[in-house]
């Protein structure tokens, strides 16, 4: 799983264990497996300029050295994300090593991420969703596979890797919920509302009819091959100067509405949590913010002074 070694660092070999116990006993994805190698790779080299050879974990790290790391970083020129990333990655890999009696102390607490604002997702109205599904035309292959698209991502909160490697044979006629393999090789159902599975069912019989021989993809190109996140993301790109008239809207924004109208409509954040597959729930938190408006109308409506506030 180790995707490129460490110019001249005999501590890479710590890298491969840190990376090999992140794949198999923690189910990481490859992604993210190659997210912390590059980002440890930059930290060990950094090291290793420093001290003009491999760097030797046997002794502890200064606070100078995690600075001058740190300085480096911004010398990069950047964004406080992916300066916040770097360091997550190496604090993992630093704590990893002690806990492994790698290093004799853990050297993760001097690693300072800055201090990142938390943007609110953009999302479709509910009445926006629905203007936009009502002027979807099912008359071709690809008309009713991308109003399926539309209609699955909704109704779901489905992440789009996660509608691209569903399979043929996932799906029965009828079927109104489903089990899932989300981030993190986690399990969750999803649940299909009776648009999504009227659609669906309309979309099978194409499905049926253009698989090239072998593929078992639920979602296909115009080929018949399986249909990629990055096609999915041309086919919104469509929407946009179509259907959603020039509104610039991607295949998460209708992942962040689902969450939104259900948390609008009174459901419980657990409950959201569950069904969009996020670990924390103060993932799921930032949409609590998105409803704003929403929360303002049920206070004017409800408090006993609530009609006077505009």
């Amino acid at each position: 799983m180790l995707v490129e070694s460490c110019k001249s660092v005999s501590s890479d070999k710590y890298l491969s264990f840190f990376l090999k116990d992140l794949s198999t006993l923690y189910g990481r994805s490859e992604k993210t497996v190659k997210a912390y190698n590059k980002d440890i790779i930059f930290f060990l080299e950094f090291l290793n300029s420093r001290n003009s050879g491999a760097f030797d974990f046997g002794k502890p790290l200064t606070t100078t050295e995690i600075r001058s790391y740190q300085n480096r970083l911004r010398t990069k020129n950047l964004s406080p994300a992916s300066v916040a990333r770097h360091n997550s990655s190496v604090r993992s890999f630093l704590s990893y090593l002690f806990q492994e009696g790698y290093a004799p102390e853990d050297s993760s607490d001097l690693l300072l991420s800055p201090k990142r604002g938390r943007s609110l997702p953009g999302f479709l109205s509910a009445k926006n969703i629905a203007s936009i599904l009502d002027s979807m035309t099912d008359d071709s292959f690809l008309e009713v596979r991308n109003h399926c698209i539309l209609e699955l991502l909704y109704s779901t909160g489905m992440r789009v890797s996660e509608l691209v490697s569903l399979k043929r044979s996932d799906y029965k006629p009828g079927l109104a919920s489903l089990k899932i393999t989300g981030k993190g090789n986690k399990e969750r159902v999803v649940f299909f509302n009776k648009r999504a599975i009227s659609i669906l069912d309309d979309y099978i019989p194409y499905v049926d009819l253009k698989a090239v021989e072998g593929v078992n993809a639920l979602f296909l190109n115009y080929r018949g091959r399986a249909l990629t996140t990055r096609g999915v993301r041309y086919i919104f790109s469509r929407f946009c100067l179509t259907i959603a008239a020039g509104k610039k809207i991607h295949p998460h924004m209708v992942r962040h509405s689902f969450a939104t109208h259900l948390l609008e409509a009174g459901a419980d954040l657990k409950i959201v949590q569950e069904l969009l597959g996020h670990k924390s729930i103060s993932t799921t938190g930032i949409y609590t913010h998105v409803g704003i408006d929403h929360l303002r109308s049920v206070y004017n409506d409800h408090h006993p002074h609530g009609k006077s506030v505009k």
